[in-house]
């Protein structure tokens, strides 16, 4: 079986405007997710982000939920997820004990300090 999983910036999103442009986009997923197809959007920026530019305006183009059993956004390098319930509403979910560990952050706190 074929699954689609996509890229956000610059793939689904301009660039420079970080935002979909192109309805057809939207389209194209919608005509994949009805004939049963998985779709995943996969992202390093976090979930809200993508609810807030990405899912919302593509739950605003489908009136059959059903047609998002097979769909999940991943977030924050696989760190946060959403899925899109029954109703229509984005359900998050993250993992706790997932973390960029201590001397990464002190390393990039000295780089940044410098």
């Amino acid at each position: 079986m074929t699954a689609y999983i996509f890229d956000v910036d610059g793939v689904l999103t301009d660039p420079q405007t970080k935002k979909v442009e192109y309805n057809e986009i939207f389209n194209q997923i919608i005509i994949r997710l009805k004939k049963g197809y998985p779709i995943s959007l996969n992202t390093g920026r976090s979930i809200e982000w993508l609810t807030y530019n990405i899912l919302n305006q593509l739950i605003s183009k489908v009136s059959d939920y059903s047609i998002f059993i097979r769909f999940i956004a991943i977030g924050e390098k696989g760190a946060t997820w959403a899925i899109i319930d029954n109703s229509l509403h984005v359900q998050h979910g993250k993992l706790d004990n997932l973390s960029v560990p201590k001397y990464i952050i002190n390393e990039a706190s000295v780089l940044v300090s410098s």
